[in-house]
């Protein structure tokens, strides 16, 4: 005799459970991978943003500043929206991104921008970018600028 080896109802039932507990693990591991990835995109822009102000000030021998904007037109307080660099009160590069968490800069001067002098000099002694999660519960990474205006990632 010839017997049909089927599968049953039952064991249908228990594999879909299994495979759907799977995904549900899986998709919390994929939304954390994804932030960590946007945060390491953005980590990556701000530091070619600083380079390149930095570049431009030794290039052309004058005066840059980076800061924040949302409309990409002036200076304004959210770093989170987006960077201008500006050099001789001339806007000349707009990086607009949505961050999810909060960017925020702080340097030991006066300044709450990032300023070049026309040798390359950060006007203030040392300033920090930190990253703060979507959540504000954690620093993810840190970019320190020294003097000199070169960037280091303290995470």
């Amino acid at each position: 005799m010839f017997r049909n080896g089927g599968v049953s109802l039952l064991s249908c039932i228990l594999a879909l459970l299994l495979l759907s507990a799977l995904l549900l693990f899986a998709s919390n591991s994929f939304t954390s991978l994804h932030s960590h990835a946007i945060s390491k995109s953005l980590q990556s822009i701000l530091i070619s943003e600083i380079n390149y102000a930095r570049s431009l000030a030794l290039t052309h021998y004058s005066k840059v500043t980076l800061c924040p904007t949302t409309a990409g037109v002036a200076c304004e307080s959210s770093w989170s929206d987006g960077q201008l660099i500006i050099m001789d009160d001339k806007p000349m590069r707009v990086f607009q991104q949505k961050a999810k968490g909060m960017l925020t800069y702080k340097g030991f001067g006066s300044s709450p921008y990032l300023v070049f002098d026309a040798a390359g000099i950060n006007f203030a002694t040392n300033g920090t970018f930190a990253y703060v999660d979507p959540t504000g519960n954690k620093t993810l990474w840190r970019l320190v600028i020294n003097k000199a205006g070169r960037v280091r990632v303290d995470s």
